[in-house]
C-alpha cells in the first residue's frame, strides 16, 4: 500500500509539473504592481492569467496547448508583461500574494478559470477570454487582432466631435465601446448620436438606459418616448415593439413592490399586441411567452398556461414542439 501511495504521489507531482506555466518561454510574474510599472516603462500590454494551478483541468489545457508552446512565445513574448494570478486549492500561497490575487479577481469580475484579461497602456481591459482551441499561433493571432481593434477604436474615438461621422460609423463605435466596457465613452457617443439627423437608434438606446436606471417616470423618459413613437408611427422600424419590451422588463423587475403588479408589467405587451400583433407575426409568439413566464414566476399557472397556448398557436412551426413541451410541463403543475 505504501509503495502504491508513493507511486501515486510521484504521478500527481509529475502531472502538476507537466502542466505548470513554463517560465523558460515566457517571463511570468506574480507581483501585479511591479508588472504594471514594467508595462508602463516598456510601453507594453498586460497579460493577466487567472488560474487554479493544482486543480483546474481547463487551465492545464490552456497552458499545455498555448502558453507553454514556442509558437505562442515567439509571437507575443515581447508584446506583453505576463502576470499569473493563482487560486490553488492545495498549495498555500503567501498571504500578501493571496490577498492581491483575490482583490484583482474581484476588480476584474473574474468568475471562472482559466480567464485571460488583456489590459492596454491605460490598464483598461480590451479583451477577456479563456481557453480557445487552435494552439499557440491561433491564440497569439487572436490577441494581436484584439489589440489592433482596440487601437483602431481609440483612433476613431479621438475624432468624435471633430469630424462628422455617419450613422454606421457611430453605431459601430458605440457597439465597440460597450464591448470594451468603456461606458463613459459609450455615453459620449450616445450624446453625439442623439444630435444627429438619423438618431432613432440612439434615442432608443437612451430610453433603454433610463429604463435600466429606473427613471421611466422622469420627464426625459416621457419626452423621449413621445419622440420615438412619433418618428415611427406605423412601427416600420419596430420602435413600438422595442419600447413595449423595455417598459415590460423595467416593470417586471419591480413586481411585488408598491404599485407594481403582473398586470402593470404586461400592460405594454398587451397594448402592443392589440395594436400591432396582427402585422408582427415574427414577434407575437415571443410576447406571449414573456407574459406566460411572468405568470409562471408568480405561480399563476392557469394564466401561464393560457398565454403559453397563445404562443404555441402563433409560433413558427419549428418552435411549436418546444413550446408544446412547456405547455405539457405547466399542465402537469395544475
Amino acid at each position: 500500500m505504501l509503495k502504491w501511495l508513493m507511486s501515486l504521489s510521484l504521478l500527481l507531482g509529475f502531472y502538476q509539473q507537466a502542466y505548470a506555466v513554463d517560465s523558460s518561454k515566457l517571463n511570468w510574474q506574480t507581483n501585479y504592481d511591479q508588472a504594471v510599472e514594467q508595462a508602463k516603462n516598456q510601453n507594453k500590454h498586460l497579460f493577466l492569467f487567472f488560474t487554479g494551478s493544482d486543480w483546474c483541468g481547463w487551465c492545464h489545457k490552456l497552458e499545455n496547448e498555448v502558453l507553454n508552446t514556442s509558437e505562442f512565445a515567439q509571437r507575443v513574448s515581447d508584446k506583453f508583461i505576463f502576470v499569473v494570478l493563482d487560486f490553488p486549492m492545495k498549495t498555500k500561497l503567501d498571504p500578501q500574494l493571496a490577498k492581491q490575487n483575490k482583490e484583482l479577481q474581484q476588480k476584474f469580475k473574474v468568475k471562472g478559470y482559466p480567464t485571460v484579461i488583456i489590459l492596454d497602456e491605460e490598464l483598461r481591459p480590451i479583451e477577456t477570454t479563456g481557453y480557445r482551441p487552435g494552439g499557440g499561433k491561433a491564440y497569439a493571432d487572436y490577441l494581436m487582432q484584439k489589440i489592433s481593434e482596440s487601437k483602431t477604436y481609440k483612433h476613431s474615438f479621438s475624432k468624435l466631435g471633430k469630424e462628422k461621422a455617419s450613422f454606421k460609423e457611430l453605431t459601430s463605435l458605440y457597439g465597440k465601446a460597450h464591448k470594451l466596457c468603456r461606458f463613459e465613452d459609450a455615453n459620449r457617443i450616445l450624446q453625439v448620436g442623439m444630435r444627429c439627423e438619423d438618431n432613432l437608434f440612439f434615442l432608443l438606446e437612451r430610453y433603454r438606459q433610463l429604463a435600466k436606471e429606473g427613471h421611466l417616470y422622469q420627464t426625459e423618459a416621457a419626452v423621449l418616448k413621445q419622440k420615438l413613437l412619433a418618428k415611427d408611427p406605423q412601427n416600420k422600424n419596430l420602435t413600438h415593439y422595442e419600447i413595449a419590451v423595455i417598459d415590460f422588463e423595467a416593470y417586471a423587475k419591480k413586481i411585488g413592490q408598491e404599485k407594481y403588479s403582473v398586470e402593470l408589467a404586461i400592460l405594454p405587451l398587451l397594448s402592443y399586441i392589440e395594436k400591432f400583433g396582427s402585422q408582427d407575426s415574427k414577434n407575437l409568439w415571443k410576447l406571449y411567452m414573456m407574459i406566460s413566464q411572468v405568470y409562471l414566476d408568480e405561480s399563476n399557472i392557469e394564466k401561464a398556461l393560457q398565454f403559453a397556448r397563445f404562443a404555441h398557436d402563433s409560433a413558427p412551426t419549428n418552435l411549436q414542439f418546444d413550446i408544446l413541451a412547456l405547455i405539457n410541463h405547466i399542465e402537469h403543475e395544475l
